[in-house]
């Protein structure tokens, strides 16, 4: 296979990666200020672990139905409306958990929250998808990362320090406040991606029969399914487990539990400069992804470790592990889809691989919940550390042993 060619990329198509960080950045903080606080509204709501999964699952239901409906829209109407409505949502709903007083109240508002959030992830990684050509595109998407991720790094610390000094309502309203400003910067920032040589398509409704025909998707969806209740665990269930397993206080998980993910943002945009580098020098776009996302998963492996010790340094370490392995595979799993998929089909297989990620979470949660309650972490982790190997050897199946054919339709980049 001949080497990719180069294009010229304008700088606005590096801006779009700062504002989609920034997007990412609220988006995960929105998500992670319920985790940290956790056991402290336990304590001041009477809630159990049963009530906190019906929270978790409640954001995950509104985020698989949401998905479906930000992918469709976006493929009808762009990226350009649909991350400014989602994200002024997204923000409003952050606020509303702030004003809280009760259980139900608590799940309104993270039905709303799940909602808009879905439109926030599908519209940044087809937003990305879109402005930079497939030689860039998983530099570009691995370089959003480190930014975006830092909404695990703040909301630790700043959840802590909010709570003691104030009260844990202002750790959703401040968040939420800022975020705000951001849709006003979407809207005039993501106006006319450039093309990179593929001929515009009008837009269209893509019928599912069409779409799900494409072998290429089935693999990564299957893959990613697969793996994602390790994340599932990793976003909402690690801060309880650093408190309730190895006995950190609230001040603890504001002190350390940032590590993992700043450790994975320091190779995040490694794995893209890697995959981009295998597609420059020959390999097939899906090679050049994969190969990367089945080196990483061996990791996953590590999570058997934890049950056998109490030492923080060793916890936090593992979960920097599956915090990198994760983040690869977020970043490398969307240039696989981008890649393999028409440009009008993006957005609503992102949707799609969301639909199936929120199914998984929202079901997961329950499951979690009830194992620890019955069981504790030991068997969770047991669980957890077998499923990115897992996932690897389905990319294996479906790129490597009988590599997909890619339509006549789809010869050009996404």
């Amino acid at each position: 296979m001949p080497a990719a060619p180069a294009h010229k990329i304008p700088a606005r198509a590096w801006g779009i990666v700062v504002l989609v960080s920034l997007a990412l950045l609220l988006f995960i903080l929105d998500r992670q200020v319920l985790s940290v606080l956790k056991t402290t509204l336990k304590v001041r709501m009477g809630w159990t672990d049963q009530d906190y999964s019906w929270l978790m699952t409640s954001f995950s239901v509104a985020y698989t139905v949401g998905s479906i409906v930000a992918g469709r829209f976006i493929d009808r109407m762009g990226t350009r409306l649909t991350a400014t409505l989602a994200i002024g949502v997204m923000s409003l709903a952050a606020i509303l958990c702030g004003t809280a007083s009760n259980l139900y109240e608590m799940l309104a508002a993270r039905v709303l929250l799940g909602f808009a959030d879905a439109g926030v992830t599908v519209s940044a990684v087809v937003a990305v998808a879109r402005w930079f050509p497939p030689e860039r595109r998983a530099t570009a998407i691995s370089f959003k990362t480190p930014f975006g991720l830092m909404g695990f790094v703040i909301a630790p610390p700043m959840v802590a320090l909010i709570t003691q000094h104030y009260d844990w309502h202002y750790a959703f309203f401040i968040p939420g406040g800022f975020g705000l400003l951001v849709p006003a910067v979407w809207w005039w920032l993501d106006r006319n991606p450039p093309d990179y040589g593929v001929a515009p398509e009008p837009s269209r409704t893509v019928p599912w029969r069409e779409l799900l025909g494409y072998r290429a998707l089935w693999g990564i969806l299957l893959a990613r399914v697969v793996a994602e209740p390790v994340y599932v665990f990793y976003i909402n269930w690690q801060p309880g487990y650093l408190q309730e397993g190895l006995g950190f206080t609230l001040s603890d998980v504001g002190r350390y539990a940032w590590i993992p993910p700043v450790a994975s943002s320091v190779l995040a945009i490694l794995g893209g400069l890697a995959s981009d580098r295998l597609f420059k020098r020959g390999y097939s776009a899906s090679r050049s992804r994969t190969t990367v996302m089945q080196a990483l998963a061996l990791l996953g492996f590590a999570l058997w470790v934890l049950p056998f010790s109490k030492n923080w340094a060793l916890a936090i370490g593992i979960f920097a592990c599956i915090h990198m392995i994760y983040a690869q595979w977020n970043n490398l799993g969307a240039a696989l889809i981008a890649d393999s998929l028409p440009r009008t089909f993006t957005g609503t297989a992102f949707g799609v691989l969301n639909f199936l990620i929120g199914v998984v979470g929202a079901v997961m949660n329950l499951v979690i919940g009830a194992l620890i309650h019955a069981f504790g972490y030991g068997v969770i982790f047991a669980a957890l550390g077998l499923l990115y190997p897992l996932a690897a050897a389905i990319l294996w199946w479906f790129y490597v042993r009988t590599p997909p054919v890619t339509p006549a339709s789809n010869s050009s980049p996404a």
